[in-house]
Parts: C-alpha cells; sequence; structure tokens
C-alpha cells in the first residue's frame, strides 16, 4: 500500500508543480527521479529532445511486426501458428486522415454526450472516440474518470506530456482501446487505476515512459498489440492479477509483475508472446523445468522448484530473469544486459546463482528473502543503482563476484545475517560493500578500489561482522578513511592470526581509524599491499589446511611402521 500511495503522489506533485520528469519503483519501495530536461543528473532514463517523424514511427512498428512473424517457425514450448498473429489488425487511418483535438476530460457520463461521441453507452452500442489525433503538451491526452458506461477508444494517435489514456475507477468490463497508437507519451502510453477487465487490443505503444501501466486493475486483456523501446516497461502490472496476454510483440521491453500474493501471482494467462523476437517464458507450478537452449526473451517462474536456467540471453527487456517462490534454482551462465532489473529472485532459497552477466542495468542481481542461496563468479557491471543486493537473504555466500563501476553500490547487505562475502572484486563504484541493518557477516579478500565513497561501510544498525584481509586501495579520496564504522562490535582483523586489512593510504601507525560514530579502527593494519599476497591468500590458506592434512597423515603412517 505504502508503494502505491507514493505511486500516485509522485505523479500528482510533479504535475501541480508542472515540472516534467521521468520515474519508477525499484526494489518495490523507492522512488527514483529524473528530471527529463537534464541528461546529466543520476536518473535513469535519458531526455527525448526531438520527436520521431510519425511516418517513420510507422514503418518501424511494420517492420518489427514482420520480423516477429517470421520468427514464428521456431520451435517454442506452445502451439504456436503463423494464423494466431496475422490478420488481427485493421488497417488504421493514417495521420493525415485523423481529426485533430485537443486533449479529452470525461469525468461523468454526462462528459460522453457533451463531446458528441456516438453511440448509447451500452455494451451493445458503446461511446464511440475515434480517429482523433490528440498530439499535445498537456499532462494527458484522454482521462476517463469515474464513469459507469461502456465505450471504445479507437483509431486514434495520441502523443501526450505525460499519459496517452488515463482511467481512474471506470466501471468494470465498460472500456475498450482499439488500433490506437501510443507514441512518445512522457510517462506512460496507458495507465489505469481502479479500474477492473479493461481491453487493449491490436494496439502500438512505442518508446513512452511505460508503455501501460496497471494499478488494482485486474482482469485486464491485452491481445496483438505491439510495445517496443518503452524506456521503463512495456507492461507494468501492479496487484493487477487475472489479466490475459496473448500475442503480444515485445520489442526491447517487457513485463513486469508485482504483487504480495503467491495466489495472484499464479492467476495470471500468457500465451504466444514474444520479445526481441523469443519467447516470452511464463511458468507456474511446475517443478523441474529445464531451460538450457537460448530460446527466451524475458523468463518469469513462480512456484517452480528445483529449475535448471542455463546459457539464455535475457537482454533488452524488462526483468531479464523472475523468479517468485523457485526454491533450489540454479541460474547459470545466462546474460541479462540493458534491462531494468538483469536477475530478480524473490522468495526462493536454496538457490545457485553462477558465472552470469548482469551489465548495464538498473540493478544487475537483486535478492530478496532468498536464504542459503551462493552467487558466485557473475559480473555485474555499470548498473545504474546497484551491481548486487541481497535484501532479508541470511546465511548466503557471496564469492568471487566482479561488481565494478556501478552507479551507487558494488554489493548491498541489507537487513541481513550470517552472509560470507568474500574474493569480489569491485572497482570504482560510490561503495564498495554497504552493510545496512545487518550482522554477522563475514566480509573477506574482496578487493575494492577506486570507489569515490569508502571501500566498506557499516551503517549504525549493522553489528558483530568481522572483516579482514581485504585490500582497499585509493578509495574516497580527500576524505579521512576508507572505511566506515557506525556500528557496535564489528571486528576488524582475523581473531586468529591477528591481522587485519591492506590499507594503500596506511601510513605505518600502530592502528588504522575509520570514519563513523563507532569511534573504530583496524588494530592490525597491513601495508603497502603486495599483489601476489593478496591474490594468493586464500590460496595459501588452502596450502596449510593441505600441510596439516599431510602432516597429520605423515604422523599416522610412521607410528604404524614403527609397531611393526
Amino acid at each position: 500500500m505504502e508503494s502505491n500511495i507514493l505511486h500516485d503522489s509522485i505523479h500528482n506533485i510533479f504535475i501541480n508543480l508542472d515540472i516534467s520528469f521521468s520515474y519508477f519503483i525499484t526494489s518495490r519501495t523507492q522512488i527514483f527521479v529524473k528530471s527529463l530536461y537534464n541528461e546529466n543528473d543520476y536518473f535513469i532514463f535519458e531526455v527525448n529532445m526531438m520527436k520521431i517523424k510519425i511516418y517513420l514511427s510507422k514503418i518501424i512498428v511494420i517492420i518489427l511486426i514482420a520480423t516477429s512473424l517470421l520468427i514464428l517457425s521456431v520451435n517454442t514450448s506452445s502451439t504456436i501458428t503463423a494464423s494466431s498473429l496475422i490478420d488481427h489488425k485493421k488497417s488504421s487511418p493514417s495521420i493525415q486522415a485523423l481529426v485533430d483535438l485537443v486533449p479529452i476530460e470525461i469525468i461523468s457520463d454526462d462528459n460522453f454526450t457533451d463531446y458528441g461521441f456516438t453511440g448509447a453507452g451500452t455494451a451493445a452500442d458503446p461511446y464511440v472516440i475515434e480517429n482523433y489525433n490528440i498530439t499535445t503538451t498537456s499532462y494527458t491526452g484522454i482521462l476517463v474518470k469515474g464513469t459507469t458506461k461502456h465505450f471504445v477508444i479507437r483509431f486514434c494517435y495520441i502523443d501526450s506530456a505525460g499519459y496517452g489514456v488515463y482511467f481512474e475507477s471506470v466501471t468494470s468490463g465498460t472500456a475498450k482501446i482499439l488500433n490506437t497508437t501510443f507514441n512518445e507519451n512522457s510517462w506512460e502510453g496507458i495507465y489505469l487505476r481502479d479500474s477492473s477487465s479493461v481491453s487493449i487490443i491490436n494496439s502500438t505503444m512505442t518508446k513512452n515512459g511505460e508503455g501501460i501501466h496497471l494499478s488494482h486493475s485486474p482482469g485486464a486483456v491485452f491481445i496483438n498489440n505491439t510495445l517496443s523501446d518503452n524506456r521503463m516497461y512495456g507492461i507494468n502490472m501492479w496487484y493487477s492479477y487475472n489479466s490475459t496476454l496473448t500475442n503480444n510483440i515485445f520489442y526491447k521491453d517487457g513485463v513486469n509483475i508485482y504483487d504480495t500474493s503467491k495466489t495472484n501471482y499464479l492467476n495470471f494467462s500468457f500465451e504466444n508472446n514474444w520479445v526481441n523476437g523469443k519467447i516470452l517464458g511464463y511458468y507456474t507450478a511446475i517443478d523441474d523445468l529445464s531451460f538450457t537452449v537460448p530460446d527466451y526473451g524475458q523468463l518469469i517462474l513462480v512456484d517452480c522448484k528445483r529449475p535448471i536456467i542455463y546459457n539464455q540471453d535475457l537482454s533488452d527487456t524488462t526483468i531479464g530473469l523472475f523468479l517468485y517462490d523457485c526454491d533450489n534454482a540454479d541460474i547459470m551462465n545466462n546474460t541479462c544486459n540493458n534491462n531494468i532489473y538483469g536477475i530478480y529472485l524473490e522468495s526462493s532459497t536454496y538457490s545457485t546463482i553462477t558465472n552470469n552477466t548482469c551489465n548495464n542495468n538498473f540493478d544487475g542481481i537483486e535478492s530478496l528473502y532468498d536464504s542459503h542461496s551462493t552467487f558466485a563468479n557473475n559480473t555485474c557491471n555499470y548498473n545504474k543503482e546497484y551491481g548486487l543486493w541481497l535484501f532479508i537473504s541470511d546465511d548466503c555466500i557471496v564469492y568471487n563476484n566482479t561488481c565494478n563501476d556501478n552507479y551507487w553500490l558494488g554489493i548491498y547487505i541489507w537487513s541481513c545475517s550470517e552472509n560470507t562475502i568474500t574474493n569480489n572484486t569491485i572497482n570504482s563504484d560510490h561503495w564498495g560493500i554497504y552493510l545496512q541493518s545487518s550482522d554477522t557477516c563475514l566480509i573477506t579478500y574482496n578487493l575494492i578500489e577506486f570507489c569515490t565513497q569508502h571501500g566498506i561501510y557499516l551503517d549504525e544498525f549493522s553489528s558483530d561482522n568481522v572483516i579482514h584481509h581485504n585490500h582497499l586501495s585509493y578509495n574516497y579520496l580527500g576524505g579521512f578513511s576508507q572505511g566506515y564504522d557506525a556500528g557496535t562490535t564489528n571486528i576488524w582483523y582475523d581473531i586468529i592470526t591477528l591481522e587485519g586489512n591492506w590499507w594503500s593510504d596506511w601510513t605505518g601507525t600502530p592502528t588504522y581509524p575509520l570514519d563513523g560514530e563507532a569511534n573504530n579502527f583496524d588494530p592490525y593494519p597491513k601495508g603497502p599491499f603486495v599483489v601476489s599476497e593478496f591474490s594468493t591468500g586464500i590460496q595459501l590458506i588452502f596450502t596449510l589446511s593441505l600441510i596439516g592434512v599431510s602432516a597429520v597423515t605423515l604422523s599416522i603412517i610412521t607410528k604404524k611402521r614403527s609397531r611393526n
């Protein structure tokens, strides 16, 4: 509910201030905003400084549809025929044939007749809004709110500074949108709020903030639509279960579903949808699935135990790989670049995520409520927020990952306990490893360099963590310390070897002081850093262990010989 209130409030605030912006709620709880006028701001989406000619947009859409139809011959997991996607669209009038119209605002049933729309408002004879070109600098092309009559929008072209079409509290099953083009609307092409069972058919959404956004609008029907190059999501469904997606084509975007009920996640219908010419896979309550042939453009799995997901290229969509309640997942050798989330796991414990590449997303890999999982040998670079993020995911191993050049954090550990973060490489992020409200974690043998803020950061609610044998070099240049500790009883050295961490700026003093309210320090700092010493640190431990085992074995053999 809080996220939903924030979602609505951010629109109202910026509309009232008359500011153009792009936004989305990331990680289900936070809102990030970017001015559409300032491309140097942190937030994620680029400015639309110039309109593309309408006829070029239509040509692009036609090419995309034709390309996707050719790909239908690919072997898929469900029965797909070319006839299932052909002959579903009537020819729309050219833009020149449309009637230019100012934005439409309908806030009562009477307004349909006020505008002079034809029809009687019944299911058999709906009011018809058709053949209009609404290109406007206003925030909404067509607003419909609080109506009970049946109506249809068809054969229109809509380009606005905010929403193309905005429905709120429209009576269930009374609204349809057919054969309409939504192009470069700054926020959403179509936004549905508390409006259930809306049908959107044969329509095109191109280069909008989001193609279609649903909030508390279940039972929607999407058939034969083309969604391409929308900056965030093609279709974004929040608390909008029982919706049906059939024969839709996505290019450089895709689908997002958010709910807090597994039952609701299970109640969607997906059939014959395509992302970047490949299958949009949606699977529920099927165990032991195996995806090893790279047939998929986006994968969504709910309540599927022990899935194997190898060798997929899930790039240029919204969420490359989405898993909800899929325990013991094996995710390996996938490429998930240029998405909002590369890999997103929720409530999927005992999973293994290895050797994946998740670059240039908003978040590379995000894990919520996924305890006892392993994240190893993944590459998460150039992401606009976090490389690798664990939230309420306890007893996990984060090993040998590369998280370079992420805008905020390389590795983010939030509300976790007993995680092991070791041998990772982090370079040129804002913060390297950031612990928030986390305890009893072990942070060792990580290489953290050239971060603009602290290499390792522990907030005031992080306690009893152990940090040693990390190499921190040239982080927080101009600051007092490369480490930050505001928590309690955190230990910055190995209690067995009495060795701390390598610090590039250590000057030979008895201790290395840390920033933060804890007034903590590394009592056994090391430096200057020796590459061979660090890179072979774990190998040295392994070698010493072998020597120890060999010594014990030799002792036993010697004793046996002496007895003989």
